[in-house]
């Protein structure tokens, strides 16, 4: 999809009603039912600790300010770069500044859908037309914010002349993420083995219960990787889009369609391995999990990254 927050600057989702596709409904019952074991974070960074800062005011999420202002200094720095003039700084904070105000409410309409799934995630039988409801609303937030983002950039595509575009385009190009090398991969195993032998010790499971998520995080971790490298390519091809002289409506349409259909591929992914998780786990461990959810959305004060043992979650020896 037309992701501002990407395209400027490469970044996480600063709280859209997208949620970047790991904090909606996806986000909600993969991170319950699977990040939480795997430690979904530590495994994208290892190194990085407490960044995002401690938890926002009214439920705000705890990265929002910071990745407000990251935001907000990329931009700076790709306008710096296209030489922009100040009428041309003024159109594109306006922008900006709209973007982020829908993505506050999008943040408030994302806790009530993760309030939801977690209510499902901890039923005895989560009931299908429940959970497929989930779905749809995430993917409506989905289908919203990115067509508010590709209007935004279609407005301010048209007021810079292609040198600037192209400036700002390599600039994106050089500061989102790369492919992760082979001894990041290894790191990032080690860190998500580490955090789910910890999560199995937290939970009491059983060598039975401990062999069935191993084999679902294993398919997470995996999963999480092709994405890596899809969003990627996804991006590249909206900086091909950016540096056209014109806008093609069919063109960015046929790439919407494109994320959109991303968007639904991870959710049935991640619906169906939280249903996995669900099955694995007894009653009381849902409860357990849940209520970690709860008590430690987005980062804590314990430990290293998120999951268990990390910034989201209990210290060794901490319920």
């Amino acid at each position: 999809m037309f992701r501002f927050r990407r395209f400027f600057g490469g970044g996480r989702c600063a709280g859209s009603g997208s949620a970047c596709g790991r904090r909606s409904v996806i986000g909600s019952m993969l991170a319950v039912a699977v990040a939480s074991l795997v430690g979904k974070e530590a495994s994208a960074n290892p190194n990085r600790r407490h960044e995002r800062g401690p938890q926002g005011e009214a439920g705000e999420h705890p990265g929002g300010k910071w990745m407000q202002a990251k935001i907000e200094a990329h931009v700076a720095d790709a306008l710096d770069v296209a030489k922009a003039t100040p009428e041309q700084r003024k159109a594109v904070q306006a922008e900006v500044e709209s973007l982020l105000g829908k993505g506050k409410a999008g943040m408030q309409r994302h806790h009530q859908q993760r309030k939801a799934a977690l209510d499902v995630f901890a039923s005895d039988k989560p009931d299908a037309r429940t959970v497929a409801a989930l779905v749809n609303t995430f993917l409506d937030s989905h289908d919203e914010s990115s067509k508010g983002i590709a209007a935004a950039l279609t407005r301010m595509h048209a007021i810079f002349r292609p040198e600037q575009r192209k400036a700002i385009a390599n600039y994106v190009s050089e500061v989102m993420p790369t492919p992760k090398g082979k001894w990041q991969q290894r790191m990032g195993q080690f860190w998500a083995e580490r955090m789910t032998d910890r999560a199995f010790d937290h939970l009491q499971c059983t060598p039975d219960q401990r062999k069935s998520l191993v084999a679902i995080r294993e398919r997470v971790t995996a999963q999480f990787e092709a994405m890596h490298g899809e969003r990627r390519k996804h991006l590249e091809g909206a900086l091909t889009l950016w540096q056209a002289e014109r806008l093609d409506a069919a063109a960015v349409q046929g790439h919407l369609d494109i994320g959109r259909k991303r968007a639904q591929l991870m959710a049935d992914f991640a619906v169906a391995q939280a249903l996995e998780v669900h099955k694995v786990l007894t009653p009381q461990q849902r409860a357990k999990l849940v209520q970690f959810a709860q008590k430690w959305r987005g980062g804590g004060h314990h430990g290293g990254p998120a999951g268990f043992g990390g910034a989201g979650g209990p210290a060794d020896g901490q319920e």
